[in-house]
């Protein structure tokens, strides 16, 4: 029972930091295309987020879930050059929306 209960916080610590490292890394590939010059494949990232400095973070149907707005939500909670987020379209439910819109309150 204490192992069992053990492994599943592991399993919920787990998936909570994959979906902050699977949202980081689509928004440094992003990134990294806004400031290529035509590398092949950089269009699909650079339409995300526009030009360097633009502040956007677009991932419109990318099949996102709760651990995912939570993961969002932790980067907007220390990340003031972000003013536009894009996720229409998403699996997030009450409580992912209620994470998001709890950091865009303090703001």
């Amino acid at each position: 029972s204490y192992n069992r209960e053990l492994n599943r916080i592991q399993a919920e610590v787990f998936a909570g930091e994959e979906s902050k490292r699977r949202i980081l890394l689509r928004y440094i590939r992003a990134v990294k295309a806004s400031v290529s010059l035509g590398e092949p494949g950089s269009e699909e990232y650079r339409n995300e987020v526009g030009t360097v400095g633009a502040g956007r973070i677009h991932l419109p149907e990318s099949g996102l879930v709760d651990e995912d707005a939570y993961a969002i939500a932790s980067i907007l909670k220390n990340n003031v050059t972000i003013e536009e987020i894009q996720i229409r379209r998403n699996k997030i439910g009450d409580d992912g929306a209620r994470a998001i819109a709890s950091v865009l309150a303090e703001r």
